[in-house]
């Protein structure tokens, strides 16, 4: 996922991020104000970006569907 791909997505409520996504740029979900990152990771591998979540938008980390 590149920087700032998702930035100004401001009806952007949910997104789930794969095991198999490997990198996640700087701001990817910058202004989405509403928006709760879940992620089947169970943390944040040393491949993404350390800002990739630049406004700490809530994650819920090894997250199975359920």
């Amino acid at each position: 996922i590149g920087s700032f791909a998702f930035a100004d997505c401001t009806g952007l409520t949910s997104i789930t991020i794969p095991d198999s996504v490997t990198r996640i740029g700087i701001a990817a979900f910058e202004d989405c104000p509403n928006l709760t990152i879940y992620c089947e990771a169970s943390y944040q591998p040393s491949s993404w970006d350390s800002s990739w979540n630049y406004h700490n938008r809530p994650v819920i980390w090894s997250y199975t569907g359920s």
